[in-house]
């Protein structure tokens, strides 16, 4: 809601009947940081990593701690952050630059990531979000240059993802989330519709998806390992000939655990 008349107490003064309407915004306020999270100083750089969480359920990282910004969540294999543990909501202030490989590798009751569209993230890294079974959205902002591999590998809810605008490495088409350099298809959404244009598919981009059927244009010439693993998927509609199928590069697993899956061709 936009409103023309702000009343300016500094200035303005009351000589007639009227009525003031007070306006409280949330978005304004300052969210209350979830007290357990753990954090460890890089003396370097004076500024802090998130490393770990007690047994809350909704997190909400704070832009400062003790005074110095807060600018990444750990990742490492086996132990980033929030790895396996039972979250279901995180804000992840402005001031992040980096998740980590891993950070939210098996949350798998983890539905809401809320991202600002200010925020300086540059880096996702490789299986943060891998195994997020309830995640459906995620925004992905306008820093962000670099998405690891397998990032949403198994994120089989994920209804789209929207990106930035401003974002010159990565686009947003039908849901799905795309790296513009070689038109590479990185995660699928549940829409069941592939753009034409995309190049690439790559590994386990429709892993574990809720959809049954999937279009596939004659742009794409090659598929991933496990594509569709442990999906729902029963049939897929190729946009080509039979003959233009057999062409695509497809690793030896593109189609693991789904050897009955139909193929039909439109041309």
């Amino acid at each position: 809601m936009e409103y023309a008349d702000i009343w300016d107490f500094d200035v303005e003064r009351v000589d007639s009947n009227m009525t003031l309407y007070a306006r409280w915004d949330e978005d304004d306020q300052e969210l209350e940081a979830t007290a357990s999270l753990v954090y460890e100083l890089d003396e370097e750089t004076n500024t802090y990593t998130v490393i770990d969480v007690g047994e809350e359920t909704n997190i909400v990282i704070p832009s400062v701690y003790e005074g110095l910004p807060v600018t990444r969540i750990q990742g490492q294999y086996g132990t980033g952050a929030f790895a396996r543990k039972d979250i279901v909501s995180v804000t992840i202030p402005d001031s992040i630059v980096e998740i980590g490989n891993n950070s939210f590798n098996n949350c798998s009751d983890l539905v809401e990531v809320n991202i600002g569209e200010s925020s300086n993230l540059d880096t996702i890294g490789r299986n943060a979000f891998s195994g997020c079974h309830s995640l459906e959205s995620l925004y992905i902002p306008s820093h962000v240059a670099s998405i690891g591999d397998s990032a949403f590998n198994n994120c089989g809810a994920m209804r789209g993802f929207v990106v930035s605008e401003d974002n010159e490495t990565y686009r947003s088409e039908n849901g799905h989330l795309i790296q513009n350099e070689g038109n590479v298809l990185i995660r699928g959404s549940n829409n069941e519709i592939i753009p034409d244009g995309i190049a690439e598919l790559s590994e386990a981009s429709f892993r574990r998806s809720t959809i049954s059927r999937l279009t596939i244009p004659v742009s794409v010439t090659s598929i991933g390992n496990y594509f569709i693993a442990d999906s729902n998927i029963e049939t897929i509609v190729y946009e080509g000939s039979q003959e233009e199928w057999e062409s695509i590069t497809k690793d030896s697993m593109w189609d693991y655990r789904k050897d009955n899956i139909d193929i039909n061709f439109a041309a």
